[in-house]
Formats: structure tokens, sequence, C-alpha cells
């Protein structure tokens, strides 16, 4: 890259930085001009909370943003808003309160800031840098279904993480390589009794499997948290809900214990089934213990062998996400039993540093910048390099361009992340050189906090915006 291409690569995020901050300045001031909205016109939700089924809903209609009072960053409804393409505010106390249905609310995705009722001057610069967004996110869209390699010619994988079946629509046009990350429990949101349908699970993951022509599909076993238990009609959602502490609790994989019948061996013949339309891969969530993946297995065998014909010829690649310490520190130990990892930053972040990723008060604790969470990736990575098993990283930090080019400086190779993150990581991507990058990753070890790690490499990243 010359000095010239950096040197305005720099100068022009930098201007785009200035609009950015000026928009924000004028968020912070109070408004009161009230304006009258029909019904049939674009809308932003306010809300006290935002629930995945709350986001199903909203998929056909015209909103252009939520801002919620409660919630994290980081919950599974909010990562699957952002995923549609709607930009989402959390923790903004009394919100449902201050704002009053009729009222103009303007909102900036980016840094954070909401407007109640802005002034005429005001509405007009929300609208000048709403149009500048559209211009350039088209101008990436373009070159989205580009390769991302880096100057030194180093290929990356984009893969994209997904939740619900409309966004089949655009997820080729987007750029991902792959589906790195299936959320098959959004399948159940508007139907729970799916959980035990095999044929009709079979036939959504069929569609995705064939839509994708080919690219890799890693559908992930249901993973019913805390935050989707009861949009499930099992009869049995007091088994989550009435947990002192649900998060550590009865999810993921250890559904095995008691649903193996009822929601394992069902989605688990479905994807089988599916699996002779593509190249499809099995994973599974909130592993801890060794054991759970051989009993797996276990039920996978007995699963491709109750379907007799119908099975495909050959057993789909079975992963395990590695969101919890055991997993991580065991990672030679799973290696015998597995073909391939995917790091799931999202979860491994909360349980690391021991913070619910879904309570707001505890949120300015959780953050994949600390070193801590850093030190356990390049551990996995550096492990699976060494016995050649393929490792992704998925979940919001490789969504974040700053993290991403902390993960390639390990050493990672492919990253899943938001179909609408998508072609601007492989635009940063473009303008990085892996050997700078492995400099950079192997000092941010060397710092004590997130925002240390931060702030340095934020600093000394390239990441600009042409």
């Amino acid at each position: 890259m010359t000095d010239e291409l950096s040197s305005k690569m720099k100068n022009t995020f930098e201007d785009i930085k200035d609009v950015g901050n000026l928009i924000c300045s004028y968020l912070d001031e109070e408004e009161t001009y009230i304006t009258d909205i029909p019904e049939e016109k674009p809308f932003i939700l306010i809300t006290d909370i935002l629930t995945p089924s709350l986001v199903s809903f909203l998929v056909n209609s015209d909103v252009k943003g939520v801002v919620t009072e409660l919630g994290g960053k980081t919950s599974h409804a909010v990562i699957l808003s952002e995923s549609l393409g709607v930009p989402v505010i959390v923790d903004t106390p009394d919100i449902t309160d201050q704002v009053k249905t009729g009222d103009v609310v303007g909102m900036d995705g980016d840094c954070g800031k909401i407007v109640i009722n802005p002034t005429k001057l005001r509405l007009k610069a929300l609208k000048r840098l709403q149009k500048w967004h559209k211009r350039f996110y088209n101008r990436l869209h373009r070159e989205a279904k580009k390769y991302a390699k880096t100057i030194d010619n180093v290929k990356i994988n984009i893969w994209a993480n997904i939740e619900l079946i409309s966004e089949l629509n655009y997820i080729i046009d987007s750029g991902a390589e792959g589906i790195g990350l299936y959320r098959t429990e959004f399948i159940f949101l508007d139907n729970p009794d799916r959980s035990s349908d095999v044929e009709q699970q079979y036939d959504i993951y069929r569609s995705v499997v064939t839509e994708m022509s080919g690219r890799p599909v890693i559908f992930r076993m249901v993973d019913i948290g805390v935050d989707k238990v009861p949009y499930f009609s099992d009869g049995k959602a007091e088994t989550w809900t009435e947990e002192a502490n649900p998060a550590l609790g009865y999810r993921g994989i250890r559904l095995i214990n008691g649903h193996r019948n009822e929601i394992i061996i069902p989605q688990l013949k479905a994807i089988l089934k599916a699996s002779a339309y593509g190249h499809v891969k099995i994973m599974l969530p909130m592993v801890s213990l060794i054991e759970e993946v051989v009993e797996f297995i276990r039920l996978l065998e007995i699963s491709m062998k109750n379907l007799g014909r119908e099975a495909p010829s050959r057993r789909p690649s079975l992963g395990i996400m590695l969101e919890t310490p055991s997993s991580i520190l065991l990672i030679d130990k799973f290696a015998k039993y597995v073909d391939f990892f995917s790091i799931g930053t999202n979860d491994l972040t909360q349980y690391v540093l021991a913070v619910d990723r879904n309570n707001a008060r505890v949120a300015y604790m959780w953050d994949h910048f600390h070193p801590a969470v850093l030190s356990l990736v390049k551990q996995a990575l550096d492990y699976s390099k060494k016995i050649d098993i393929p490792i992704g990283i998925c979940g919001e930090a490789a969504g974040d361009p700053f993290a991403a080019a902390i993960f390639i400086g390990f050493g990672a190779n492919t990253l899943s992340l938001s179909p609408g993150r998508i072609a601007e990581m492989k635009h940063f991507i473009r303008q990085w050189d892996t050997e700078e990058l492995k400099v950079l990753a192997d000092e941010v070890l060397n710092f004590e906090t997130a925002e240390q790690v931060r702030k340095f490499i934020k600093g000394k990243l390239k990441v600009g915006i042409l």
C-alpha cells in the first residue's frame, strides 16, 4: 500500500468520524418539537426489552431501529435484529416513559445516541448522515463477493451467522462464502412444535443447504438459553425459568440429559437427511465435558442407523463450539472426537469474565478485548494450527474489525459474522498485512486491561474507508 493511498484513507476516515461526532453532539441536546407520524410510515420501536420473538414479528415491517430500556448489546435478540440490518440501542433508562406514540425519534446506532422530537436543523443533519451511510454501504456491496485477501495475499474465509430462513434471500449477496453458524433454535420461535417434528425441520434445513449451492453450512444444534425458553411448548419451561443461574444451567448440549427424544434426536435426524443435498456440518453448543461429545456421537450413530435409506452416505463433519473455558483448556482431548472447532466469542467472554451478557448492570465488564479472553483464543488457534484441525471464530467479536485484526494476527483464517457486516469486514481486511497484524497481536497480550488493548489496537490499526 502506498503512503499516498494510506494517507488518503486515513484522512477520509477522520472526516467521516468528524461527521459522526457532529451528529452525536446534536443528539446530546433535548428537543420538544412534536410531530404526528401516521402508522403506515417507517417507525422506530421503543420497548422495555427486545426478545427474539419480537424481532421475528418485525421482519416484514418497516422498522428502522429499536431502542430498549434494558438488555445487553450481545443478547441474541439484539444480534438477530442487527443481522437483519436494524440497529439497536440498549440500556436507555426510562425511555418508554419519555417517548409517546407519534413522537419523532432520531437515532444513530453507531454512537448510541437518540433525540426525541428533533428540530428541523437536527433532523436535516440526521437525514444527511443517513444518505451518506446508504452511499457508503452501496459502494462496499459492489465488491462484497470478491475474496477477502490481505496485502500479502493471505485469504481470510468470511462466513455468515444467521438465525432466520428469511435471511437466505440476501445471504449470498452479502458476500458470505458459507454459513459458519446457523442458530437453529430460532426456527422454533413461530412454531414451537417444530422442535419434535423431523419433517418440518428437514424441509427448512434442506432449503438452506440447497440455497447455498455447495457452500458449507454449519448447523448448530439447538441452544435454548434463558432468553428463548418461553417460546417452547414442551410443558417443561419451568426446568429453566426456576433455575437460580440459568446462564450456567440447563442449556445447549446439556439438553441430552432430559430432551434427547423430544428435541435432540428429531433435530439430528432432520439435519442428517438434509445433508444429502450439500456440504453440511453439525456443531454442538455449550460443551464443557468430554462425556457430552461421546454421548452425542452415540446418538448420531443411532440416528444414522434409524434413518436407513434416508441416511446420508457419509456422516457430516462434527464440531464443537469453544465457548467454555474447559473446552479450550482440554482442546487436545476434544480434538480426538471432533473434526473442527469454532470459537464462540460471545459466551466465551461471558464465562471467562463471569459476566452475564444480558445484564445491563454489569454490561460494562463484558469485553472481548480483555487479555484473558484473547489469551484463550490464541491458545485455541495455536493448538488447532499445530494439529491441522479447522477452526473458525464466530460471534460479535468476529464482526468487530479491531478484534478481527487481532484474531488474524493470532493465525485465524475463518471468521463468521452477521451478514450486514461482511462487505465492510472484507473491505478492511484488504488493507491489512498479516505480518504487521502478528506484531500487533503479540503486543496486546502484554496489556492488563481491555481498555488498554482497545486503545492500542485502535491507535495502530489501519481501518481506512475509501
